[in-house]
């Protein structure tokens, strides 16, 4: 049987299941974790880039296989960074990840019309994975339409009903599941709810979305 995968979290690791752990370019990985990583600057740190620090990202990039996506990285319109400063952090690690042939996690706070924007200028043609969406289907609609992929997480074990509505009108070939921080639902937890949600078997979302991850990420030599 094919194993779950978590696209996006911060620690919450489940045994047997193919996780991509987040993590700063100044975090800690864990000595006994062997998965993989996505590693990129938080739009809420992104006034700390500096080129130095941007040369020390694609260090780790290039050094550690296990990368094998930049993120968490996009715009956030309520983080205290001015906007000015999240889009050239933006702009760089969409330059990075297109250098190395790699998917972008991103992280999207009211701000889906300047990532597109910013992502459509930027020549970038690797795919783009929203995480943790929780919005209205005409967001999730843009988004899709775009051709990128929707990562659902805790909100759909919720009544959040405008996320779920949005989780319903995504197909299974645009779609991934995380934990992201939260620490009160597993993965399996929300692939559970997922399946029910769309009447499907947990086998079959198991097999669409390990064909997503396969469409999407290479193991890196």
């Amino acid at each position: 049987m094919e194993k779950l995968i978590n696209i996006h979290t911060h620690g919450l690791i489940a045994q047997g299941a193919i996780t991509i752990l987040n993590r700063m370019h100044n975090e800690e990985i864990p000595s006994e974790y062997s998965g993989y990583l996505s590693m990129g600057l938080h739009p809420m740190h992104s006034d700390q880039l500096t080129p130095e620090l941007l040369v020390s990202i694609e260090e780790q990039v290039i050094s550690n296989k296990k990368i094998i996506a930049i993120g968490e990285i996009g715009l956030d319109k309520l983080c205290h960074v001015y906007l000015s400063s999240q889009i050239t952090a933006f702009r760089e690690q969409l330059k990075l990840a297109d250098k190395h042939s790699l998917p972008c996690i991103i992280h999207n706070v009211r701000a889906t019309d300047e990532i597109l924007r910013e992502y459509n200028q930027s020549g970038n043609s690797h795919p783009l994975i929203f995480h943790g969406f929780r919005g209205k289907p005409v967001i999730a609609k843009q988004i899709l339409s775009a051709g990128g992929y929707l990562s659902f997480g805790r909100a759909i074990t919720t009544k959040d009903d405008a996320t779920i509505a949005s989780f319903l009108k995504t197909p299974t070939n645009k779609l991934f599941l995380e934990t992201d921080e939260a620490t009160d639902v597993t993965i399996e937890e929300v692939y559970k709810a997922a399946a029910m949600l769309k009447q499907i078997s947990e086998e079959e979302l198991i097999s669409e979305i390990s064909t997503n991850f396969a469409r999407l990420f290479t193991e890196r030599e």
